[in-house]
C-alpha cells in the first residue's frame, strides 16, 4: 500500500506524509535502471533452486531474504529488519525502515554484488511463484 501524501506520516511523527518523511524515503540506491534489470534476474535466481524458493516462501513480515554474491560464491541469508538496517550507512537507515515499514503482503528481498550496493525489493508471492 503506497501512502499519499495527504497521510499521515509512517514514521509515526504525527505529520502529513508531505511535511515529514517523503523527501527522505528514498535512501542513496543504485540507479532505477540497474534495479529494474537486476529485479528479473533475482527472481529467476530465486526461483532456481528449490531451497531459495523453500527460504522465499518462509519469509514472514519483519524478515529480509539477502542475497549476497562475492566473487564466485552466493550466500541466501535471513535476517531481520534491523540486522539488516545496520548493515546499511547511518544516512540510509531511517529512509529505509521507512520503506519497509510500507509494506504489507509484499515479501523483502535484498541483493548485494561485492562490487555494488545492496538494492532492495519488494515482491509478491504471485510475482516470484508464477510459472512454477
Amino acid at each position: 500500500m503506497k501512502t499519499g501524501r495527504n497521510d499521515l506520516c509512517p514514521c509515526g511523527s504525527g505529520s502529513k506524509f508531505k511535511k515529514c518523511c517523503i523527501n527522505t524515503i528514498t535512501p542513496s540506491i543504485p540507479s532505477s535502471q540497474l534495479m529494474d534489470a537486476v529485479r528479473p534476474r533475482l527472481i529467476e535466481l530465486i526461483k532456481s533452486e528449490d531451497q531459495y524458493l523453500d527460504l522465499f516462501r518462509s519469509l514472514k513480515r519483519g524478515q529480509i531474504y539477502l542475497v549476497a554474491t562475492e566473487g564466485e560464491q552466493t550466500m541466501h541469508l535471513i535476517l531481520n529488519e534491523q540486522e539488516y538496517l545496520d548493515m546499511m550507512p547511518i544516512e540510509d537507515r531511517k529512509p529505509l525502515a521507512t520503506r519497509l515499514a510500507l509494506y504489507e503482503k509484499e515479501k523483502v528481498v535484498a541483493y548485494t554484488e561485492d562490487t555494488g550496493g545492496f538494492m532492495t525489493y519488494a515482491f509478491t508471492d504471485e510475482e516470484v511463484l508464477r510459472c512454477r
